[in-house]
């Protein structure tokens, strides 16, 4: 009997004379007894519904479930009932037991199966998106580790099924962890299994919810880029310098290095600057011969005679081609 009396911590460290540790014991973490007097809720679960009665008390953990009270005090007569229909009956069970007892309980045994696994991995995440819904934080850490638990036991194609017809369509838009859960869990199916997004299977699950088909998308485009630069290329590009990566800083530093490892040679002379390139000759403009012209023959006549010249060929000198008669002097 005292088994069932340690399901849950107190606040307090006390021992009785046995040995015993009082502080496993269930304390009550209402102010009075959610059993005294409390009203009860009728709570229909399904579009079938199935009717579970649970005192008011408990509904204070979720602030969505506890507003329902309130808002059907105006609606109906009947403020007793809260409608879920967006619920299973296994996802119903394991939210009342954790309203009761603040733990995690599946409403029928594991099968280590195919199918059992896949069975189990898919309640866990329909209480894991009703407790995002209805702000149980307690309850949806509880399920984040039977999600990440029991995916490991199942395909991935059936985690995208699951994902795709049970949890995007009834998740919250603000949440932010089973997205990143899903997108992870691809990239690790992909290294395990480089065929995998090649399979039809695989491409077949993309589609219904919007965000659903974002995710996996960018998923894929992630492994992509994983693959397109290898590690061994990676390491490869690294150990290329780049072009221009030693400034002048880092030359002008080595050549000190050099001469402070050699202090007995004589430091190099500063090299003279290179003076500038001659500019380039000009080449000569090609002068311009002139035109030959025609030589005019001289004309005949007593005026052409003294006043045409003829040009010597041996002295260079022009004569007057008219002869000068010769002066005669008489013999005395």
């Amino acid at each position: 009997m005292l088994s069932h009396a340690y399901e849950r911590e107190g606040p307090h460290q006390l021992q009785n004379e046995n040995g015993l540790n009082l502080d496993k014991l269930d304390v009550n973490p209402y102010p009075e007894s959610p059993y005294d007097g409390s009203q009860l809720i009728s709570l229909d679960i399904g579009s079938k519904p199935i009717r579970y009665r649970i005192h008011r008390a408990f509904f204070s953990q979720s602030e969505v479930l506890n507003a329902k009270i309130g808002l059907s005090v105006w609606q109906s007569n009947r403020t007793d009932i809260i409608a879920l229909p967006d619920l299973d009956k296994s996802t119903a069970h394991t939210l009342v037991h954790y309203l009761y007892c603040g733990k995690y309980q599946a409403l029928s045994r594991y099968n280590n199966s195919k199918r059992g696994r896949r069975t189990a991995y898919e309640s866990s995440v329909s209480v894991y998106c009703a407790a995002a819904r209805y702000k149980l934080s307690g309850l949806a850490e509880l399920a984040k580790e039977k999600i990440t638990f029991l995916g490991e036991q199942v395909s991935m194609l059936d985690i995208l099924s699951i994902a795709r017809e049970n949890a995007f369509p009834s998740l919250p838009q603000e949440d932010s962890w089973f997205p990143t859960y899903l997108c992870d869990a691809i990239k690790v199916a992909s290294k395990r299994d480089p065929e995998l997004l090649l399979n039809p299977l695989f491409s077949d699950q993309l589609e219904g919810d919007r965000r659903f088909r974002h995710v996996v998308v960018k998923a894929i485009v992630a492994c992509q880029s994983s693959r397109d630069i290898g590690p061994e290329e990676q390491e490869r590009e690294d150990m290329i310098p780049a072009v221009g990566s030693v400034e002048e800083g880092e030359e002008t530093k080595d050549s000190e290095d050099q001469t402070i490892n050699n202090p007995g040679e004589e430091p190099p002379l500063p090299s003279k600057p290179e003076s500038p390139p001659p500019p380039p000759a000009m080449e000569p403009e090609p002068t311009m011969e002139p035109e030959p012209t025609m030589e005019l023959e001289p004309a005949i006549g007593p005026e052409a005679e003294e006043t045409t010249p003829i040009a010597s060929e041996t002295l260079g000198t022009s004569i007057n081609p008219k002869k000068k008669k010769k002066k005669t002097y008489p013999l005395e």
